[in-house]
């Protein structure tokens, strides 16, 4: 007994060095190739669109492909013949032995999810707006009024204006033009600011207001443009009165040529006292610009959320608290009310009082409620908290798996702006990496009871503590640390931060994460071949391939790219 034992003991070392060698004779799994196909297959057109880039992307050894069409998550609401579109370009992508990938789970751009409902938007509050009724309505009144002095620029100083704290290049690249103007006589005029500031080409007015916590304002001015290079930031901006965070996220959007057009940002005061208010250019560069007829105003009830987490309050200043349906009519929510997307703003949106309203006239209201933040334009992010979301995600999912039955789901988690404000989620009293990780387990669950055994694919950048995933990220409550713990090691990563390098790799290797890199991002250079072999270079573990990601979206580069990246994984 005692020489068998030692005999099997002997074994061991031998047995280890065969199994070593065996798996080292394993063949290495397949590298994944993947292509984003960032359109709608909706019309013939997009369909034959889709249907010639996966022919190209099977010819250049290309894998997957990741359906980013928003239509797949509201199905029914895409018109007739788009479930016959899924299943042709389905069939088709099958025939090319190409795996195709639904994105789903629409948490940073959730217009799928708010088109289903308005109110679903994640809402900033209002509190203790000042109100005055008059007749059968009580309208906004500023609480104090905003003073911008010379918001029409008709007092300058030579080419400087006084009532403004200061201006960039005056005399320069920007100046008083009396000749040029929207109303009244004299207009700021940014001229060629490329070559009179040629470090930082910026061309900017600011001036600092007083304003009220948590309040609900809107800036505008009216622009006028003559062979201007519109690729450079231009910008209705307001920062806080220390710039560290930015109350407004979106560009003005001028043509090249353009007469008078008005452009309007909406935003809310959160907890300042002082803001710092720009018009002008970042890294500006040829033509001119013209700026006249600057304002900021308190608004009223306007792209408001009704739903339970956004109550609305309506009382008096001597605490009497109000009843809707009873003293005011019913506010409408973002779904019927005094709506405002972009363009020409609606104007004042009042509380409307009912016949027998105890509301007496001249009374002085304080309306509390919750308005949808707009950021980058037309970017929406859904509530993290409300049940209706998570009925409609799993509504979504459920018509995903009827009509194409994937075997993995791309998760569309990505850039999410705006969070924790409403009730619903300050109610439960967690952080906003709290609230995504477990967003995120949610949304898994979801897709395993209806698709069991599937895999899940999700973007990075929420998740990364190198990237978005940390405070100070736009018009978040708190910070995104922490999000990360809502990631079971099966998920796999679509890596999207080229310059997270190595710190970004290695944070979701060690998690047990495997990765796809999301490189091109419609850069010519070619990086992700070199982004491949510095993981290899690094040993990072579970790196699977790379994803041509266009967001133009065009593939003149596909063939190329996917060279680059077979020879960095050869």
């Amino acid at each position: 007994m005692a020489r068998s034992r030692i005999a099997r003991l002997a074994l061991f070392p031998m047995l280890a060095l065969l199994c070593t060698a065996a798996l080292a004779q394993q063949p290495v799994e397949k590298p994944q190739l993947w292509v984003h196909l960032f359109f709608s297959v909706r019309t013939p057109e997009g369909l034959q669109r889709a249907k010639d880039v996966l022919t190209r992307a099977k010819a250049a050894g290309f894998t997957h492909a990741l359906l980013a069409d928003n239509s797949v998550c509201d199905i029914d609401g895409a018109g007739p013949g788009y479930v016959d579109k899924l299943h042709e370009i389905q069939a088709f992508a099958d025939s090319l032995g190409i795996e195709l990938v639904p994105g789903v789970m629409p948490i940073g751009y959730s217009g799928a999810i708010i088109g289903q409902n308005p109110n679903l938007d994640e809402g900033m509050p209002v509190r203790d707006a000042l109100f005055v009724a008059k007749g059968r309505e009580a309208n906004i009144v500023p609480d104090p009024p905003i003073e911008l002095k010379d918001g029409g620029f008709e007092h300058p100083e030579g080419d400087s204006f006084p009532g403004w704290g200061w201006q960039d290049a005056a005399g320069k690249g920007t100046f008083a033009d009396k000749q040029v103007f929207h109303s009244g006589t004299c207009s700021l005029r940014m001229t060629d600011i490329g070559a009179a500031e040629p470090k930082y080409g910026h061309g900017r007015t600011c001036v600092s207001l007083t304003v009220t916590p948590f309040r609900y304002y809107r800036a505008s001015a009216w622009v006028k443009t003559q062979d201007f290079d519109n690729s450079v930031d231009t910008r209705i901006l307001v920062l806080s009165k220390d710039g560290k965070r930015s109350l407004t996220f979106t560009p003005v959007r001028v043509k090249r040529t353009q007469d008078w057009t008005e452009y309007n940002v909406i935003f809310n005061s959160l907890d300042c006292t002082e803001i710092n208010f720009y018009l002008g250019m970042w890294g500006g560069k040829t033509g001119t610009i013209w700026w006249d007829d600057a304002r900021i105003e308190e608004v009223g009830l306007v792209n408001v959320l009704r739903r339970p987490g956004t109550p609305v309050s309506v009382r008096g200043e001597d605490g009497m608290e109000y009843e809707e349906g009873t003293d005011y009519e019913s506010i409408a929510g973002a779904d019927g009310g005094a709506r405002w997307w972009g363009g020409e703003w609606p104007g004042p949106a009042p509380l409307r009082l009912t016949a027998n309203s105890r509301i007496k006239d001249g009374e002085r209201l304080r309306v509390s409620f919750y308005h949808a933040a707009l950021v980058l334009g037309d970017q929406q992010a859904c509530c993290l908290s409300e049940p209706e979301v998570y009925e409609i995600l799993e509504s979504q999912v459920r018509r995903v798996e009827e009509v194409l039955h994937p075997r993995m789901w791309f998760f569309n988690h990505d850039e999410i702006r705006v969070a924790n404000w409403c009730e619903a989620c300050q109610s439960r009293h967690m952080t906003p990496g709290e609230l995504l990780a477990d967003n995120m387990r949610r949304c898994v669950d979801i897709v395993h009871r209806v698709s069991p055994g599937s895999e899940i694919m999700v973007w990075s950048d929420m998740f990364d503590p190198n990237h978005n995933a940390h405070g100070d990220y736009y018009a978040v409550n708190g910070s995104w640390e922490g999000s990360w713990e809502g990631l079971t090691p099966d998920i796999l990563i679509a890596n999207w931060y080229r310059d997270g390098g190595e710190k970004t790799m290695r944070f979701f290797a060690d998690r047990g994460n495997k990765q796809i890199l999301c490189g091109y991002y419609d850069n010519p250079e070619m990086y992700t071949g070199d982004w491949l072999k510095e993981a290899r270079r690094l040993g990072i573990r579970g790196v699977m391939g790379a994803m041509y990601t266009t967001w133009v979206p065009q593939y003149d580069d596909l063939e190329k790219w996917a060279a680059d990246v077979k020879a960095a994984l050869e």
